[in-house]
């Protein structure tokens, strides 16, 4: 029984994360002002007690000076020294009072701005949660309107390729039969990619609402690689291109799924074709490692750049802006498939040696 695995919304859980990084920051931000306010509010206290402090002093001094000789004891200066104590005294329970009333004010001041804080959260997250509903639907709308015109494009390129079938099987051999045939052929190659790139916004759509299902049973990657390599023998043949698959000849167990997997691969191997020249080689290689099986794709190609290496799986991603592998969608779909099934994708290469682009999937349970 295969298992269905539904991928997460990956611009969603994008914005999710830059939300939750911004928040830790205005924290952050909040603590070192109120930090920097509370300081500059003591130190204003300290200094104005100290100017207190100093103004007591000195009137002190001046009474002391108006007593009379420093050593004479009379009862005007115990009583004056008296007054001194329980006036230190005084001052300094009203400091202490003071000083809990500080803070208390600012225990119920960060009170008050952490309920602000949670509102004005709760309402960026009941916003956030509207939108979402709304921009849902409408991702609902539009991915019912692009299947039922997905459907009706498919059904218009199955009659033209069916007629244009129809109109090689009715060519003749004499010249003009051969030039219908010639573009019959064209045809025929124009509505496979036209399909393609159907089949790809389909997959596109799905990927950014969070919909690429992938039904996953045990299978063998080994025999799928050589299902990949006998589907392009027609073409390296005509491109006088080799060929090769390296793999164990025993089965290699993974739980994927079939055909998505077959996607990524024929994928890689179809811009394998594209870009090795005449005489040149591809090798498909099928290799266990540990946990994991390798599947690689390597040819004799122009190589990557090794800063594009990365941004070719992204949408949209492109070696330059008149690169000729399309609208560069083809990669990054790839990329979605391999990681909703729990592997990894990548690639090597170097300017002038060729490329090595390769993923990773999950060894069956018990086959590791």
């Amino acid at each position: 029984m295969g298992a269905t695995k539904k991928q997460p919304h990956p611009e969603r859980d994008e914005t999710d994360q830059n939300l939750t990084a911004e928040r830790k920051k205005s924290d952050n931000e909040l603590r070192k002002r109120r930090a920097l306010f509370e300081e500059d509010a003591d130190e204003v206290v300290r200094l104005s007690r100290e100017r207190a402090d100093a103004v007591l002093h000195q009137t002190r001094k001046r009474a002391d000076d108006r007593l009379g000789p420093g050593g004479e004891t009379s009862a005007a200066q115990e009583h004056l020294l008296q007054e001194r104590v329980d006036a230190d005294e005084a001052r300094r329970q009203e400091r202490l009072v003071a000083d809990e009333q500080v803070l208390n004010e600012r225990k119920q001041l960060s009170r008050d701005l952490l309920d602000l804080l949670v509102l004005e959260r709760e309402a960026t997250d009941r916003s956030l949660s509207t939108e979402r509903s709304s921009s849902d639907r409408a991702l609902a709308s539009r991915d019912d309107f692009l299947g039922v015109i997905s459907h009706e494009l498919r059904g218009t390129l199955a009659a033209v390729a069916m007629h244009a079938a129809m109109l090689v099987r009715q060519s003749t051999g004499h010249e003009s039969g051969r030039r219908c045939s010639a573009h019959v052929d064209a045809i025929q190659r124009s509505v496979a990619r036209m399909k393609r790139l159907v089949d790809d916004l389909v997959d596109i759509t799905s990927i950014e609402a969070g919909r690429l299902k992938i039904t996953t049973q045990r299978d063998d990657v080994a025999r799928l690689a050589r299902e990949a390599v006998e589907i392009f023998q027609p073409v390296v043949a005509a491109k006088e291109l080799q060929l090769m698959l390296e793999a164990p000849p025993d089965s290699v167990p993974v739980e994927f799924d079939h055909e998505r997997i077959l996607q990524v691969v024929t994928n890689i191997l179809a811009n394998a074709v594209k870009f090795t020249p005449e005489g040149g080689k591809i090798v498909v290689r099928v290799e266990p490692e540990g946990e994991h099986v390798r599947l690689s794709v390597s040819d004799t190609g122009p190589g990557i750049p090794e800063d594009k290496l990365n941004e070719i799986f992204e949408r949209f991603g492109q070696v330059a802006a008149s690169d000729a592998r399309g609208v560069g969608l083809g990669l990054f779909i790839a990329k979605s498939i391999i990681l909703a099934h729990g592997g990894k994708i990548g690639a090597d290469s170097r300017l002038g040696e060729g490329s090595t682009f390769f993923f990773t999937l999950p060894a069956a349970p018990g086959d590791a």
